[in-house]
């Protein structure tokens, strides 16, 4: 017999994405019902068959890895208690209970959603709450009311993206937070993504208001560039714009538009190289960061970021333990130097345990 929620429990759900980020996210939620869709494993598997980024790879067989060792307490369909008082299930979709009719459940991250809508359903007293970084999937969740929880990223390629946006000025006009989850919902809504009534949807002025500027200020710079393609200042602009909206796709077909121009241009390359590492693309941004320092070997923010780049992404301790130096060298008191500490620290530890 299948054991029942407890009502009186927080119950947490966690997406693909949380899993891959960190494995060890499973034991972050003390006292709680912790949920893995079986959706997820799916998943998983396919990512370690057909993945072509070995980091994904790597990242999906270490959860597949701990998942395993877990069940060898129970089974995980019935709920296996860990350590910290919580308990860890996996709950299958039901194509027989209901779920939102908009939702594609041919589509894993629908699918998932589904099953978080079934259980929040059947737990009408319980906390329910999905643990994602997906932004469609944020959003979905937020309109059919269900709690969403972004995962923190530790320390990792989001540390020098943060860090960075605070020393830098972007785009012309000033990105509130959270307008990016604003401006998709708006197109969720506009276009139809999840389908129904839409007009039962009703959005507060002060978030179209905001929709409209992002839009306006978007059309201006590609107004500028229809007349001149070759307004580097505005390209820098409209790809700044791009980044600082987490559309890094675009922000890197700009930014390369840029660089063309003005290959010398240091800052630009190096928010490419940091656009490319949001989208996993190590190599490429591995190449950018060196050929800044190449250009100008005492640009402290890309030896910061080559840095992050090398510990995180191709886990090159040695490596990345020199670049932090060489950013303190260069900027002992910079804004970044007390995370470069923090970095060296936790580095000379993992070190130290793999010597022994």
């Amino acid at each position: 017999m299948k054991k029942e929620f407890n009502k009186k429990k927080k119950i947490i759900i966690l997406d693909t994405n949380a899993l891959l980020y960190d494995s060890q996210i499973i034991f972050a939620f003390p006292q709680s019902e912790v949920i893995i869709p079986q959706t997820v494993f799916v998943e998983l598997d396919k990512l370690k068959m057909t993945s072509l980024d070995k980091d994904l790879r790597f990242r999906g067989r270490k959860v597949s890895r701990l998942l395993f060792d877990i069940s060898e307490k129970g089974k995980l369909v019935e709920g296996i208690s860990l350590e910290n008082s919580s308990t860890l299930r996996v709950v299958s979709f039901d194509p027989n209970k209901p779920y939102p009719s908009s939702l594609n459940i041919k589509s894993s991250d629908d699918q998932i959603l589904a099953t978080v809508y079934q259980i929040a359903t059947d737990n009408p007293q319980a906390e329910v709450t999905i643990v994602t970084n997906d932004l469609n999937m944020l959003l979905k969740a937020q309109l059919f009311g269900i709690k969403v929880q972004q995962f923190r990223e530790r320390e990792s390629r989001r540390e020098s993206i943060s860090r960075l946006l605070k020393t830098k000025k972007r785009s012309l006009l000033p990105i509130a937070t959270g307008l990016v989850l604003f401006i998709a919902l708006v197109l969720i809504i506009q276009f139809g993504v999840l389908g129904g009534n839409k007009s039962k949807v009703e959005l507060p002025p002060e978030i179209r208001a905001e929709f409209e500027a992002y839009k306006v200020q978007e059309q201006e710079y590609l107004r500028i560039l229809r007349e001149n393609p070759n307004d580097l200042q505005t390209l820098i602009a409209l790809g700044n714009f791009y980044f600082d909206s987490h559309k890094y796709q675009n922000a890197i077909e700009i930014y390369r538009k840029a660089i063309k121009l003005d290959p010398a241009n240091t800052d630009v390359r190096t928010d490419l190289a940091i656009a490319y590492f949001n989208l996993g693309i190590i190599d490429l941004a591995l190449a950018e960061l060196n050929k800044v320092i190449k250009i100008d070997p005492k640009h402290a923010y890309a030896h910061y970021n080559l840095g992050v780049v090398l510990w995180r992404g191709r886990n090159d301790l040695k490596g990345a333990e020199k670049e932090f130096r060489k950013y303190l060298e260069l900027e002992p008191n910079g804004t970044l130097s007390q995370a470069a500490q923090s970095n060296l620290k936790k580095i000379k530890a993992i070190l130290k345990s793999q010597r022994s």
